[in-house]
């Protein structure tokens, strides 16, 4: 009766993520000059400004203007701080 009702379930996770995986969709972030957007092109780097504590911005790209009726627009913001800067002796 157990094997009966983990093969149940499984199927039943199976089924509802191939459901969702069908419904949803998302478009990737895309810009011509990816420098500009640093924590896009490396998550690692949130924190990581030498020269300042904090620093913070905003891109727009507005591509196919001219011949879609519709243009392809991508808009981000993004920031990002350095909290425990100088807290830590060690590391």
């Amino acid at each position: 009766m157990k094997i009966i009702l983990k093969t149940i379930c499984f199927f039943s996770l199976i089924m509802q993520f191939l459901f969702f995986l069908n419904r949803a969709s998302a478009q990737d972030l895309h810009f011509s000059q990816y420098f500009n957007a640093p924590l896009l092109t490396n998550p690692a780097n949130t924190g990581f400004e030498p020269d300042a504590d904090w620093r913070a911005g905003i891109n727009y790209r507005n591509q196919w203007a001219g011949i879609l009726n519709y243009p392809y627009k991508t808009m981000s913001a993004w920031g990002d701080a350095q909290i425990f800067n100088n807290r830590f002796e060690n590391g």
